[in-house]
């Protein structure tokens, strides 16, 4: 009969940590150390993610000054046709097509960048479970100092900037 072994259930302080899976093992303190700047960097970079995919997004500012702000495609599409009125009900299908292309793309790219980010945060909830102080320490520090580059910038903003409207951009 084979012997399960338990999971550590408490915080502990060691170089001997099994992390994410059973192949990565730490042994040395070369190791263990490698491994937590390994964490620390993918949770710094989650932060960068986090951005890319939120309200702030600056694909969703490239993409607003794009479409313009009322979702009407910056442009009028009759100044880029030469003519004022098309005049069928094809040259609005045409300028909604024209209009809608690029938020798709966008919106897309935000939902694979999403999925990507949730999946890295979820592989970190399952280091920290780890219940190594070190794999701990080195996953929030990751997470706050990210925080503090990719993010505070947004707090600073002036309140007068014009917020986006998600609604113009983000539709398919």
């Amino acid at each position: 009969m084979q012997m399960m072994t338990m999971m550590q259930m408490s915080f502990y302080w060691g170089k001997q940590v099994t992390i994410l899976f059973s192949e990565w093992k730490t042994t040395t303190v070369g190791n263990y150390i490698g491994s937590l700047i390994a964490l620390f960097i993918v949770a710094f970079l989650n932060q960068y993610l986090d951005r890319l995919t939120s309200s702030s997004s600056p694909l969703l500012l490239r993409s607003q000054r794009s479409v313009g702000a009322d979702g009407s495609g910056g442009v009028p599409l009759e100044s880029k046709l030469g003519s004022k009125n098309l005049g069928t009900n094809e040259g609005n299908d045409l300028s909604t097509m024209l209009q809608q292309r690029r938020p798709c793309v966008v919106t897309f790219l935000i939902t694979a960048l999403f999925f990507v980010r949730v999946s890295v945060s979820y592989l970190l909830m399952l280091a920290v479970m780890s219940f190594n102080g070190g794999v701990f320490l080195a996953v929030m520090l990751g997470f706050a100092l990210g925080f503090f580059v990719f993010r505070t910038d947004i707090y600073r903003r002036k309140e007068s900037s014009t917020p986006i409207q998600l609604s113009a951009v983000l539709h398919c």
